[in-house]
């Protein structure tokens, strides 16, 4: 049978991803977004992991940029998480950022929402997309992918049902595409051409 949406929330939006010394790693994880670059030091310049692997990414503002595509870390990193701060671009030219689960499939960050949302619109805009993702414990390893975005508005069953387990931690629910068009659910898709931010991937995720 197939089953009609009744999943309360399903872009995962308010959802705290954990915390730091009693502040949110979800604003810690924003604010890097909303800059748009690379940490720098508070002398002004760029922060460079170090050659020893045990001094590397030692400060949260200490990170890797990794290129355009990414390593095995990064993606086992990005598998085994489900949820991410997605950040767009408002009309004003300011950040906007949702929580949200996803799948990612090769180089494509997938995302669930629906067509009347912020951050569709902001996409359908500008055409792209940041998104950055934080472990759940300590030392909260963390990686940041940006790229071109898209709305997908057709054919979105399949893989909202993939989004939709990742959501429940069950398996992927039957969904019939007419159900989902009726609800105006669709997927945004971010091609990853630049991946930053990189720290801690080495660690193992215990949380």
């Amino acid at each position: 049978m197939n089953h009609r949406l009744e999943i309360a929330n399903p872009d995962g939006e308010g959802l705290a991803v954990g915390r730091v010394g009693g502040e949110n790693v979800e604003d810690d994880c924003k604010r890097n977004l909303s800059s748009g670059v690379r940490s720098r030091s508070t002398s002004g310049h760029e922060s460079r992991a170090s050659e020893s692997s045990t001094n590397r990414c030692v400060e949260r503002n200490d990170t890797m940029t990794l290129g355009t595509e990414l390593t095995p870390e990064a993606r086992a990193f990005l598998y085994s998480i489900p949820v991410g701060v997605l950040s767009t671009v408002r009309k004003d030219g300011r950040a906007r950022q949702s929580t949200v689960f996803f799948v990612l499939e090769h180089s494509t960050i997938w995302i669930s929402t629906e067509a009347g949302r912020a951050k569709t619109q902001d996409v359908i805009r500008s055409g792209w997309a940041s998104f950055c993702v934080v472990g759940p414990a300590a030392p909260y390893p963390s990686v940041t992918v940006e790229g071109a975005a898209t709305i997908q508005t057709k054919d979105v069953a399949p893989m909202t049902a993939r989004i939709f387990a990742r959501i429940t931690g069950g398996d992927a629910p039957d969904l019939a595409e007419d159900d989902l068009s009726a609800t105006g659910r669709v997927l945004l898709s971010l091609e990853i051409d630049r991946v930053y931010g990189a720290s801690y991937l080495d660690t193992p995720i215990t949380g």
